[in-house]
C-alpha cells in the first residue's frame, strides 16, 4: 500500500467526519444537505486514493477488492456510493424535507433505484436519518483507513 494514498484518505476522512458532526447537529436544511454532500463526496474519495494506493502492490490489491465487494453488497456502502453518483451525475436529490427533518431518498443511477439502508453489515438499522447513516459510514471509512495503516506496517 502506498503511504501517501493512505495519508490523503486519512485527510478525506477527517473532512468528511466534520461533514458527519455538522450533520448531527440542529441546523437548517441548506446546511443539511451541504454538509450530506460533502459527507458523499469525502467518503468517495477515501476509496478512491486507498484503491490508487494499491497499484503496484498486490496484496494491497486483494485487500482492496474485498472492499469493493463490501460496498456493492452491504445496503448501507452501497446507498452511500450510488448517493454519491445519483448526487454528482442526476437531478434527483437523496435527501429532502420532511417538516424539519432531513429525510434520505432513493439514489437514482443509471436507470436503478437505491433505497435508504436498513441494514448495515448484517445488522438492521433502527435510525435512517442522515447523519446516523453518514456516522456509520465513517466508523466504516476509519476502520478501513486503519487496516490499510496495517498493510504498510507489513510492507504490503
Amino acid at each position: 500500500m502506498n503511504p501517501e494514498a493512505v495519508r490523503q484518505a486519512e485527510a478525506r476522512l477527517r473532512r468528511a467526519d466534520r461533514h458527519v458532526q455538522i450533520l448531527s447537529a440542529l441546523v437548517g436544511f441548506d446546511e443539511l444537505e451541504e454538509a450530506w454532500c460533502g459527507f458523499l463526496s469525502n467518503a468517495h474519495t477515501v476509496s478512491v486514493k486507498l484503491q490508487r494506493g494499491t497499484h503496484g502492490h498486490p496484496r494491497s490489491l486483494l485487500w482492496y477488492s474485498r472492499l469493493a465487494r463490501d460496498r456493492k453488497s452491504d445496503p448501507l456502502l452501497q446507498y452511500i456510493h450510488q448517493a454519491r453518483n445519483a448526487d454528482e451525475h442526476n437531478l434527483s436529490p437523496t435527501l429532502i424535507l420532511v417538516g424539519k427533518t432531513g429525510v434520505l431518498q432513493p439514489a437514482e443511477n443509471r436507470g436503478d433505484a437505491y433505497a435508504p439502508p436498513g441494514e448495515h453489515l448484517g445488522t438492521a438499522l433502527d435510525d435512517a436519518t442522515p447523519a446516523h447513516v453518514a456516522k456509520l459510514g465513517s466508523n466504516y471509512l476509519y476502520s478501513i483507513v486503519n487496516d490499510a495503516k496495517r498493510l504498510i506496517q507489513r510492507g504490503q
